[in-house]
């Protein structure tokens, strides 16, 4: 029989963890819808910005693409947003061009007041506006880059830009000084980027430069040079963004600095950058860079690439619960976190001594007659501070940027170690204190264990230096193996750490008077 007490905290225990698991369950549903993809395409207009973010959410079929005008303070002036699969977007004095994979549409005050088809097979993956304001656009068919040119209201019949093999990926195009239009791209899968200049006859390749593939990367025509930026990994800082830049050979200029960077205040899931945008204006270079629920824009100059202050920019395309699913995420973890060792504290005790009664056998008691603890009951303990620390854990991966971009985990990746690294110096930091001051964990407290010499004294700073050093070995993640296989063999279930500090971990639930042997 239990208490009325025990009854009241069951019932309110029970509670408690049904509302963390709806709200874990809540934030895993919103977590998956947010933003998985998510792009950038800027273009210039005399003193302002043109940005068309495209963002897919997890589980939906089409894009949805914002639209915003930024001044030359880059600060947004206006803002179009569900404009659908809206694929480039050009200024054409009070009016905005959007143009769709076979079609556009021409804005004046935000309403459309007139569009049409383009009568082509390809779809329009770029558009760019000249010094004469000439429109032209670029789309992939058949393994050529394909232009239309629009004077007037008319567009010209297609012709080919350039041959190419394969996809296509980061297709855009820029006006260029010596030239009314510079085109630039990348084959799908590599890090080679290409560009062009349209001579008057025809688009003449010019440069190439080369960058990690698989990164996060944008180019783009700056004077001479054919510039790069791509986002690496390793670069990945809590405070800044930091871009690596490449050159290419053909413009004969000094290269460029090594990095760029940028104050970067973002604390919400998905750091990880998704896209990278450049844009040459004048002097300057204008970058844009995408995670799945921000937009970053800034500027650094062209002759000595110093960043300006960069800005962060809403996402218009974004729904506002995303980004409160997001911001809530680790605050629903922390409340199932501590809610499970409160239902630990009412429920698992009783579960130990219904073992303790009714199964377990009897066992060697330690000097000053205290049993020692079951694996069973230790197992538990473990299991309430491995919930404690899987919070703190998670934040610190967060701040000094260990977390992987992938969930699988590779242990070539220096990341992975660090992460492991990272693991076992929080639970060294977390437990030597606690054993060496109180000669208990808050998970030994719930379930009533405490850590002592053979001779039930203190377990002394030597003691718990040694124990907890070799906890890495027999008490971490899969090497629990190892101290759950001592605790099996060793009389009073000593792991190997206990073994070597000569220490003991006893159960001190019950007074001692109240021990007796379970009868054989």
């Amino acid at each position: 029989m239990v208490s009325e007490t025990y009854r009241r905290r069951r019932r309110l225990a029970t509670l408690i963890a049904l509302l963390s698991v709806a709200f874990l369950i809540a934030g895993a549903y919103f977590g998956y819808f947010l933003e998985t993809y998510s792009r950038p395409r800027l273009t210039v207009f005399g003193e302002e910005l043109f940005l068309v973010h495209t963002t897919r959410a997890a589980g939906d079929d089409a894009e949805q693409t914002a639209l915003l005008r930024l001044d030359a303070g880059l600060i947004p002036r206006a803002r179009l947003k569900s404009l659908g699969d809206c694929r480039a977007a050009v200024a054409d004095g009070d009016e905005t061009i959007l143009f769709y994979s076979g079609r556009f549409a021409v804005l004046r005050g935000g309403q459309t007041v007139r569009g049409a088809d383009l009568d082509q097979k390809w779809e329009v993956r770029a558009a760019a506006r000249d010094a004469s304001g000439d429109v032209w656009i670029f789309g992939c068919h058949e393994g050529r880059i394909l232009f239309r040119r629009r004077a007037g209201r008319l567009f010209s019949e297609e012709q080919r830009a350039a041959d190419v093999r394969g996809e296509v990926d980061d297709l855009a195009a820029y006006p260029s000084p010596g030239a009314p239009i510079a085109l630039v791209w990348r084959a799908r899968g590599t890090g080679l980027f290409r560009a062009a200049r349209w001579t008057g006859t025809r688009f003449e390749p010019f440069a190439d430069v080369s960058v990690p593939a698989g990164e996060p990367a944008a180019a783009a025509v700056v004077g001479r040079r054919l510039l790069a930026v791509v986002a690496r990994r390793e670069d990945r800082e809590f405070l800044r963004l930091n871009l690596r830049l490449a050159c290419c050979d053909e413009c004969g200029l000094a290269p460029p600095p090594e990095r760029v960077s940028f104050r970067d205040p973002v604390l919400l899931l998905g750091r990880k950058v998704t896209g990278l945008s450049l844009a040459a204006d004048r002097d300057t270079v204008a970058l844009a860079a995408t995670r799945a629920t921000t937009l970053q824009v800034g500027r650094f100059r062209a002759d000595d690439f110093r960043p300006a202050p960069a800005h962060m920019v809403s996402v218009a395309a974004e729904p506002m619960w995303r980004r409160t699913a997001a911001a809530l995420w680790p605050l629903m973890m922390l409340f199932f976190s501590f809610s499970l060792v409160f239902l630990g504290f009412t429920l698992m005790r009783e579960r130990r001594r219904f073992f303790l009664e009714h199964l377990a056998a009897e066992a060697n008691r330690a000097p000053d007659g205290r049993m020692p603890a079951e694996i069973l009951q230790r197992a538990m303990a473990y299991i309430l501070d491995f919930m404690i620390l899987v919070p703190v854990f998670f934040v610190a991966v967060e701040i000094l940027s260990f977390a992987p971009e992938t969930r699988e985990i590779d242990w070539s990746d220096p990341l992975a170690l660090r992460m492991l690294g990272l693991f076992a110096t929080i639970q060294f930091a977390y437990y030597f204190p606690c054993e060496l001051l109180f000669g208990r964990t808050i998970g030994k407290r719930v379930i009533g264990l405490r850590v002592c010499r053979r001779d039930g004294s203190r377990v002394g700073l030597v003691g718990a230096l040694v124990r907890n050093l070799l906890r890495i070995l027999d008490a971490t993640f899969v090497l629990s193996i190892v101290g759950v296989a001592f605790m099996m063999i060793t009389p009073m279930r000593r792991r190997l750490g206990d073994i070597a500090a000569g220490t003991i971990v006893v159960d001190v639930s019950e007074p001692q008077e109240a021990k007796s042997p379970l009868p054989p």
